[in-house]
């Protein structure tokens, strides 16, 4: 008896939800948003976007992209796209797996675009990496290195002494320090 009420009232929440969501985007009568598969309740994709989906479907172009420029596209649209960390707002268990995916995505699009970027327009990279160390990630190395090593290509060793002390500056944040990694680079163009 129980799981008929229940039955009932869910049934009678999707037609509500329906009923709503087409009076809100102005849709016929008959356009369902929430579909019945048995037992089961289901959001149809078509009906949806999310810029997480758009997300990651840029993100798996950008790993399967034959040429350059197609691959480079994808890339600018994962940053684009990628606004601070998934669901800042929510420190649910089940989201932190998520948004430190996003975080790590959206930190490779910036290496590998600042990498395709690097002997046809250094400036360009560098913008790419300041970008991913100020607002993606501030805790790479990875990404330090490689904006200190593309500033010292461009002959910037100011910028490349000013990126080192900003790289310590985070790490003292974590109560951590440059790598050896991370000083080898820095003393390449700084002695």
């Amino acid at each position: 008896m129980a799981g008929e009420v229940g039955g009932r009232r869910l049934d009678s929440a999707v037609r509500e939800i329906n009923r709503a969501m087409r009076q809100a985007v102005g849709c016929a009568a008959g356009v369902r948003f929430v579909l019945k598969s048995g037992e089961r309740r289901l959001l149809p994709a078509a009906s949806f976007d999310t810029d997480f989906w758009r997300f990651e479907n840029a993100c798996k172009r950008a790993s399967i992209a034959a040429e350059d420029t197609v691959r480079a596209a994808a890339l600018h649209e994962v940053l684009a796209l990628y606004r601070g960390p998934l669901l800042a707002g929510c420190d649910d268990l089940w989201v932190l797996p998520l948004r430190q995916a996003a975080q790590r995505q959206a930190a490779d699009a910036a290496e590998r675009l600042a990498e395709l970027m690097r002997a046809d327009d250094p400036g360009r990279a560098v913008d790419v990496l300041r970008l991913a160390v100020e607002c993606i990630d501030p805790y790479s190395e990875t990404l330090w290195c490689l904006l200190m090593t593309v500033q010292g290509e461009l002959g910037r060793l100011p910028a490349v002494r000013r990126s080192f002390e900003l790289l310590r500056e985070r790490l003292a944040e974590i109560d951590a320090v440059p790598s050896p990694q991370a000083r080898q680079v820095y003393e390449r163009w700084v002695r």
